[in-house]
């Protein structure tokens, strides 16, 4: 799922970024209400999280307008906004435009999750649409890899990552190293994965075996590796765009 995220403050914006990245959507982002209404306008986009002040005595004229246009011209796209004690009013009045909902500042990563999630499922979002792994192709420079111990004789094998997302990887063993019959559903602990200059550490499930091939889903993974995982993909994404 395509989203476009507006904040006028870069470290938030990163966050939201990162945080989209994790959940699972393909997110692109602005850091002013000309350019959201721009993108907005020439890309599509199936849900836009934009930020906008509303409240009383305390409204920002130049995003509230912008807003206004882009629910009147978007109607397919479902839009969130992203606020901080909004008036009624006005918010009672941008809803009967075609505003989504509203996710309440200021920014806390766990209730976000929550509050977006809520709006997820009252948006009656498919499975797929709610989970729709970006996957990228490492650059060959990188030299992504990826190690695992294999449950049955205890050898370390190495593989190529052909690709990549934030919930697992297909990778191809190196080498002629006679694999054991790993089957679906083999759970694999500690496998390492290694990134450019990051090495991370994750629990994996095998889903899917064609001779050599491996279709890994990783699981209990920690957050700091989950982040550096979603910044990788960032990066991975970039240079293919450039």
């Amino acid at each position: 799922m395509n989203v476009l995220i507006y904040d006028s403050i870069h470290a938030v914006r990163s966050r939201l970024m990162n945080l989209f990245f994790q959940e699972g959507f393909k997110p692109s982002s602005a850091s002013d209400p000309a350019e959201a209404k721009t993108k907005a306008f020439a890309e599509h986009y199936d849900l836009m999280l934009y930020d906008c002040r509303l409240a009383a005595g305390n409204i920002e004229p130049e995003p509230y307008a912008a807003l206004k246009e882009i629910l009147a011209a978007k109607k397919n796209m479902r839009v969130l906004i992203h606020t901080f004690n909004p008036a009624r009013i006005l918010l009672q009045d941008l809803l009967q435009k075609g505003a989504s909902g509203v996710l309440l500042k200021p920014f806390d990563a766990d209730r976000f999750r929550k509050q977006l999630a809520f709006y997820l499922t009252r948006l009656k979002l498919s499975e797929p649409e709610k989970r729709q792994y970006l996957r990228v192709e490492p650059h060959p420079q990188d030299k992504c890899t990826l190690v695992i111990r294999d449950p049955e004789n205890f050898r370390l094998l190495t593989g190529k990552i052909i690709n990549l997302s934030q919930g697992g990887a297909a990778v191809e063993i190196f080498g002629n190293e006679v694999l054991s019959e790993l089957g679906p559903n083999t759970r694999l602990k500690n496998v390492q994965i290694f990134l450019r200059k990051e090495n991370l550490k994750s629990d994996c499930v095998l889903v899917l075996r064609k001779g050599k091939q491996l279709g890994l889903k990783f699981s209990n993974m920690a957050q700091d590796d989950r982040d550096a995982l979603s910044q990788y993909l960032f990066y991975a994404l970039q240079m293919k765009i450039a």
